[in-house]
């Protein structure tokens, strides 16, 4: 587990934090377009950062580690240029698409798709040497810090994860991110990997001291939710995973995005 640090200078308003991540690059079902969107929506804000949520390349070959990949097909590969089986050029053109917002990367998780060729070691040199970035791992906590006149509440903290969950109704994911409300003490929880969106929202109650032995009651916003994708479900012509695992779990693609209020100290999901 990774525990980081990021300060935010504070500009007015909200302070934004979209996850990116589940764009599986080298597909022929990515939405290339949609990601081009959110990279320019994140450079133009100054208000605006992201973090990796893993899954950036799609890395589906014949084999993984020494065994057979039922995902492969020759037809996923397709035949344009965004289209690709080397998870390396893969790699390469993630790191170009998001090149001009590294400065702006809170950090950067890995998901099961790197996992597939990638040593820990040598993702995060990747990551490091190609972004400038902080290697996440798989689960992390982050403290973001915003600095700046008018600010209430400067800490505000964050919990992340690329997961696991593999179920098809909502309800379990539900299950999912209230699990990690009870065992993680956060502001905002992010869980990747699903490509959908479920958010749930609620308060906690703390204590906290006031000084001179009194104490006081303090609220605690929290967000959770799961970060999307930029896979099509609907891709036409190419029998895709999508496809071979038809279910009715909704797939929005896209992302959602977290605004934190330091001022008012709420945080809100935005889609």
């Amino acid at each position: 587990m990774e525990i980081h640090y990021f300060e935010i200078p504070y500009r007015g308003g909200m302070v934004y934090v979209e996850p990116l991540g589940d764009i599986h690059v080298g597909s022929v079902a990515t939405l290339y377009e949609r990601l081009a969107e959110r990279v320019e929506a994140i450079k133009k804000d100054k208000r605006r950062y992201w973090i990796g949520m893993g899954d950036y390349i799609d890395n589906i070959r014949p084999w993984r580690r020494g065994v057979v990949d039922k995902r492969w097909e020759l037809s996923l590969l397709g035949d344009g240029e965004n289209s690709t089986a080397d998870w390396l050029r893969q790699w390469d053109m993630f790191v170009d698409i998001v090149k001009p917002i590294r400065h702006k990367c809170i950090g950067m998780l890995w998901g099961n798709h790197e996992w597939s060729s990638f040593e820990e070691s040598e993702f995060r040199r990747y990551v490091s040497k190609d972004l400038g970035a902080r290697f996440l791992g798989s689960r992390c906590m982050v403290r973001l810090r915003i600095l700046g006149k008018d600010v209430k509440r400067e800490d505000w903290t964050l919990f992340a994860t690329h997961g696991t969950y593999g179920g098809k109704r909502e309800g379990g994911l539900v299950n999912e991110l209230k699990g990690l409300v009870r065992q993680y003490f956060a502001n905002i929880y992010l869980y990747g990997h699903t490509h959908t969106k479920v958010q749930i929202h609620g308060l906690r109650v703390a204590l906290y001291e006031q000084g001179n032995g009194k104490a006081g009651l303090r609220t605690e916003p929290y967000v959770a939710m799961t970060t999307g994708g930029f896979l099509n479900p609907f891709h036409l012509g190419t029998d895709t995973y999508y496809d071979k695992r038809v279910s009715d779990k909704e797939i929005r693609p896209g992302t959602l995005t977290v605004g934190i209020d330091p001022v008012r100290e709420k945080v809100h999901v935005f889609e």
